[in-house]
């Protein structure tokens, strides 16, 4: 699919924030803890079963559709900045 430049994770939940107007509050779990929260938790036990995402970098690059497809994309702060206005239109 058609997409922006890749991003991590964090870099994302920071644009996200700084487009918001607010401090992004970022926290880290352990595998371990993960692990163990997952025994009595059923989220904890769907984010157990992604930890590769999560364990290495994870980048989507869309050169090889965009070479055989399109590559028009909206950019990544134009699409967010729509979505937080619906959102805060809708309160």
């Amino acid at each position: 699919m058609p997409s922006a430049p890749a991003q991590s994770h964090r870099e994302l939940v920071e644009t996200i924030a700084k487009l918001a107007g607010r401090q992004p509050k970022l926290q880290t779990l352990s595998p371990k803890m993960l692990r163990f929260l997952s025994l009595f938790s059923p989220t904890m036990r769907e984010l157990k079963e992604m930890l590769f995402i999560w364990d290495r970098p994870y980048r989507i690059d869309h050169e090889k559709f965009a070479r055989r497809f399109w590559s028009d994309f909206t950019p990544l702060e134009e699409g967010l900045e729509k979505t937080l206005a619906w959102y805060r239109a809708r309160g």
